[in-house]
């Protein structure tokens, strides 16, 4: 376990050696258990460069862990010591879109973020992905560079998903669950849709109206 969370993390983007300015990055964090915390970076500036400091990484995943208090163990004294970073393309950055509508209320997302997020798809329709490079920077991390392809494998909000359960079942947390409440029982309606988020260490099932998501394997039909 490495409790040590970097000072700052650091991303400079370049296409075919030149700067691009306007990009999101997500950096993900993983943890020794429980869910990674995926961390918004940028937009870059007009040198390629994005910058995240430890205060900001620990108050953005203190939020995310209230959000989702079950899906996530605090991160200073969890934190595996690797770094995952990921540019974001126009799915991700959609998607994105729908968390933040989702969850501002909630997260304290960067000011102007569905302006920032609209302004990066504009910047990315001219730009050829094969010819860019990003290089990040993070003391004492392991760093890997990640195609957005891998994103939609990990935290990333996907509604897109087929649910397992359909509306107007009745779910209840199965025997020998996890989860320690074990009365959980509610019906799936059509004020309260049911959707998968896909993440790096399983699947979730996500209430449209609620502000927690669960891991539909622990839950059975109620019948």
């Amino acid at each position: 376990m490495n409790s040590n969370i970097p000072d700052k993390v650091v991303c400079v983007i370049e296409e075919s050696g030149k700067p691009l300015e306007g990009l999101l990055i997500i950096a993900d964090f993983n943890t020794i258990k429980k869910n990674n915390y995926s961390i918004l970076i940028g937009p870059t500036n007009k040198n390629g460069t994005a910058m995240k400091t430890k205060k900001e990484i620990l108050a953005s995943a203190k939020e995310e862990k209230n959000l989702f208090f079950m899906d996530y163990v605090e991160l200073e004294n969890n934190f595996s010591g690797t770094i995952d970073f990921t540019i974001l393309r126009k799915a991700s950055l959609l998607n994105l879109l729908k968390a933040y509508k989702a969850f501002n209320k909630y997260v304290s997302y960067p000011k102007d973020l569905d302006k920032i997020v609209s302004k990066t798809i504009e910047n990315i329709s001219n730009i050829s992905f094969n010819k860019i490079k990003m290089k990040c920077f993070a003391k004492n991390c392991k760093i890997n560079i990640l195609d957005d392809k891998t994103l939609l494998n990990n935290n990333i909000h996907e509604s897109s998903l087929k649910c397992p359960f359909k509306i107007g079942d009745k779910v209840k947390i199965r025997e020998n669950s996890i989860l320690l409440d074990s009365c959980f029982t509610r019906k799936l309606n059509n004020i309260e849709k049911p959707f998968i988020i896909k993440g790096k260490k399983g699947n979730f099932l996500i209430f449209e109206n609620s502000n927690v998501h669960y891991n539909w394997k622990e839950f059975v039909l109620d019948e």
